[in-house]
């Protein structure tokens, strides 16, 4: 029997500022626009749904990098 997997996420990235969180809302809602996102407080949520397993690591190493450029701006303007 041929199974096809479908893999779910849910990613919580917290931030030390409101305002630090809902800029990196913000920038992600472009492209990311067809699944759940949503900003409360520090942290901003992200829950994406039966996916295949190659696009569910892609988006995630999408969201990672993002995540990981908003780090390396903020190093920029300290």
């Amino acid at each position: 029997m041929n199974y096809l997997m479908k893999i779910n996420i849910k990613l919580l990235i917290e931030f030390n500022e409101y305002e630090d969180a809902d800029i990196f809302y913000k920038s992600l809602i472009p492209d990311f626009k067809d699944f759940n996102i949503d900003v409360q407080e520090k942290i901003v949520k992200v829950e994406l749904k039966g996916l295949m397993p190659s696009r569910a690591r892609a988006l995630l190493n999408s969201i990672l990098r993002i995540v990981q450029l908003n780090e390396e701006m903020e190093k920029l303007l300290i």
